[in-house]
């Protein structure tokens, strides 16, 4: 008696959402978080929402030394914000705490006397780096508005070295590396 080959089985339908990476975690210090952080987190929302990154992209700031925590960022951050149309919503003052070395992937430090700050903290997971390294500057260090008042070229420095942040987060994240099999 022959008997006939099992019809084939139908290869699974594929998902309609494909499955995502988780998102990129990247939190912005400065000194007080009064000024060139929260404008910098600003910016940084600004750029992922408008490459359509807005959920591929956590991002938060805080200060090494918070000037006034739970306030709002200062006026003519947020006056600047306004004037270029970047949404301000959310941005309130904190201080860095040690959960930010676990839950951020990066932390980005706008000048290096902040940079030294975050990397004298005990046992950090998280990627250090300056800001100003994502622009084409030449700049290390984020000059403070809070003394000069020069509100308007923190927007156009900070602007550039964002969108750069964003094209970097916005790669592939790199793969663990292997472990060795016993």
């Amino acid at each position: 008696m022959d008997r006939a080959a099992p019809a084939p089985v139908p290869a699974p339908e594929p998902s309609a959402a494909a499955p995502t990476a988780a998102p990129r975690r990247v939190l912005i210090v400065c000194a007080g978080n009064l000024c060139r952080s929260p404008m910098a987190h600003a910016l940084v929302r600004h750029h992922a929402a408008r490459r359509g990154a807005a959920g591929r992209i956590v991002v938060d700031s805080a200060g090494t030394h918070p000037f006034h925590p739970g306030g709002p960022a200062h006026p003519d951050t947020l006056a600047v914000l306004a004037h270029h149309g970047i949404d301000a919503a959310g941005l309130t003052c904190r201080g860095v705490v040690a959960e930010d070395f676990e839950q951020f992937e990066r932390i980005v430090a706008v000048d290096r006397p902040v940079l030294r700050r975050l990397a004298a903290w005990p046992q950090r997971r998280a990627r250090l780096e300056l800001l100003l390294h994502y622009g084409a500057s030449g700049l290390e260090d984020v000059p403070d508005p809070y003394l000069d008042g020069r509100f308007a070229e923190l927007f156009a420095l900070l602007d550039e070295a964002c969108a750069g942040l964003v094209d970097a987060l916005l790669e592939p994240a790199p793969e663990p590396p292997a472990t060795p099999s016993s």
